[in-house]
């Protein structure tokens, strides 16, 4: 299977369709431009899928992952100080103290965990196994954690091996149900091995999952039996509603002076000034006024505030 950019010709393993990006894996070389359209091809030259750069606003090479995206480009975070880094000896430590603990909590793994931690399991080598027991092995091609389903003893049966013809009698491989955990598709030789609805596969570097149950059949095979898995993304924060202004302070009622009776022209009130009298407000319309609103009513009128 191969990549077809322009004239050139790379290697890849898988495509991933996302909501706003597709990626490619295992892209070796670098491809020299990403532009026009780029055909996922089988290797008899069958066009599996096809992207048009153009229509993806970037792409990023990043280790062998070509990726198409039209998602904003993230500015650099500052880098965090460096987390001390376990030595030699730390990891190994490490690493035999999980293999010892792996036998038991095993019978309560499902297979995503076993393919998790498949690097955990030790290679596949003659010997006598028991039912349950877990050895990585090259089957077709693909490296990967199988199961024992009878006991056996390769010494009494030597054709049980992964190039034998016994050995998808004895061992069961495990199927994924994320990305992360496919494996490649392997046709199942019974209805002890077929794939269960979920169960997802890399096949000719598409992901696909399983949509019916006893699937036996490959997805160009028996189509109907299969979807393209297309990954799921995080659905977006809402901005939090902003918090409501609090309600301006009430403004305090203007207070007017009570009337006085002014004793001459210097304390006597001008147009305009404003006095309470008798519970009332009322408006000077003259200057030099020396009188009530009760005295004078025509040089007085009601304010209303």
């Amino acid at each position: 299977m191969y990549l077809q950019i322009g004239g050139s010709r790379y290697s890849v393993r898988r495509r991933i369709v996302y909501e706003d990006a597709v990626a490619y894996l295992s892209v070796t070389p670098e491809p020299v431009e990403v532009a026009g359209m780029i055909q996922l091809c089988r290797d008899d030259g069958f066009v599996l899928a096809e992207d048009d750069a153009g229509a993806y606003a970037r792409h990023t090479y990043a280790g062998t992952r070509l990726t198409l995206t039209n998602a904003a480009e993230v500015s650099p975070q500052p880098k965090p100080p460096p987390e001390p880094q376990a030595t030699r000896a730390e990891t190994l430590a490490a690493v035999s103290f999980a293999r010892m603990m792996l036998p038991s909590v095993q019978s309560s793994m499902g297979a995503d965990d076993t393919i998790t931690v498949a690097a955990l399991y030790n290679e596949w080598t003659e010997g006598s196994y028991k039912v349950g027991d877990i050895r990585l092995a090259w089957y077709g091609g693909t490296h990967q954690p199988w199961k024992c389903r009878q006991e056996h003893d390769t010494t009494t049966y030597p054709d049980i091996t992964p190039d034998g013809s016994a050995w998808r009698t004895f061992w069961i491989p495990f199927h994924g149900t994320t990305p992360e955990t496919a494996q490649d598709w392997i046709a199942p030789s019974g209805a002890h091995d077929a794939y269960s609805a979920g169960d997802i596969v890399n096949y000719n570097g598409m992901l696909y999952q399983s949509t019916i149950n006893g699937n036996v059949w490959s997805p160009d095979v028996y189509p109907a039996g299969w979807t393209v898995y297309e990954a799921a993304t995080e659905p977006e924060e809402p901005e939090p509603e902003p918090e409501p202004e609090p309600d301006p302070d009430p403004e305090e009622p203007t207070t007017y002076p009570e009337w006085v009776q002014p004793t001459g022209s210097h304390d006597a009130y001008n147009t305009g000034d404003i006095v309470d009298y008798n519970g009332t407000l009322y408006r000077s319309l003259i200057d030099g006024n020396v009188w009530s609103p009760e005295d004078y009513p025509q040089g007085w009128e009601v304010y209303n505030a």
